[in-house]
């Protein structure tokens, strides 16, 4: 191809929409509980694997099937948040 590299940065446009997305994003997970911000947290941005929500459960002192119903109610709550 011969061509230069692409540059990976966003450009100025890029980054207005990323940077505000990302403040929708911290708004949005404020207003959520911190169980619920924990396990968002480590499912999307710890890559967690379903397999710890147990630990996550014996932590809490609940169950699996509330750990992952309280995960499903934050999901549909940010995404309407944001």
């Amino acid at each position: 191809d011969g061509g230069e590299p692409a540059d990976p940065a966003p450009g100025p446009e890029e980054a207005l929409l990323l940077a505000e997305s990302a403040t929708r994003l911290r708004k949005a997970m404020a207003t959520l509980a911190p169980l619920e911000r924990d396990l968002l947290r480590r499912h999307y941005g710890m890559g967690t694997e379903a397999w710890t929500i147990p630990q996550l459960a014996i932590r809490e002192r609940c169950t699996v099937a509330q750990i992952a119903y309280r995960l499903a109610v934050a999901r549909k709550l940010l995404k309407k948040l944001i």
